[in-house]
């Protein structure tokens, strides 16, 4: 697994959005898309080289931002999504969503695991 991104929870994408363009001028912002799979408006932010923010908005981040919570995930690139999820649930970690296509990403696929760190995203790339 090699770290992609950190998930950010957002109730009105554009501000955390025209923030983040404030503090990180020289970021590379993707658009605003609705990916109707995952039922949410997501946008990616490439700080630098080694990190990456994707703002995320509707309805997998309702129950968070209900509570105050806006961090929402890590996300790990792996090669093989399906023995990457079983190797996960074998050490404790409970499937939340099935492997889909993200617009995002190039509709590769993602998922999403609750482990005992947090959630974790896992996006299937060649490594």
């Amino acid at each position: 697994m090699v770290f992609h991104h950190l998930g950010v929870a957002c109730k009105e994408i554009s501000v955390q959005y025209d923030f983040l363009k404030k503090i990180f001028p020289d970021a590379k912002f993707s658009e605003i898309i609705y990916d109707p799979l995952q039922e949410a408006d997501l946008c990616l932010i490439n700080v630098n080289e080694s990190l990456n923010i994707e703002l995320v908005s509707g309805k997998p981040v309702k129950s968070l931002l209900s509570k105050g919570i806006s961090y929402y995930h890590t996300c790990f690139s792996v090669k093989d999504i399906n023995k990457s999820i079983n190797d996960l649930k074998e050490k404790g970690s409970i499937l939340i969503s099935n492997p889909k296509p993200a617009i995002l990403f190039e509709n590769k696929l993602v998922c999403f695991l609750f482990t005992p760190i947090g959630i974790i995203e896992l996006i299937e790339n060649d490594l």
